[in-house]
């Protein structure tokens, strides 16, 4: 699918819409999305360290 045909879908929170406005951004997502479900998928480790607590 050529990256200058994506269009936002409505549903798409605002937050996330920046996604729909990177087409480099999407494109990689999209073959993410592809490899894994070919099985091509490995473990890099636990984000845990990364999370931000929102309570605060």
């Amino acid at each position: 699918m050529p990256t200058d045909s994506i269009k936002r879908p409505a549903d798409v929170p605002d937050n996330e819409a920046w996604l729909y406005d990177n087409p480099t951004a999407i494109e990689e997502v999209r073959k993410g999305l592809e490899a894994a479900k070919k099985g091509e998928i490995y473990y890099v480790g636990s984000f845990v360290e990364f999370v931000k607590d929102e309570s605060d």
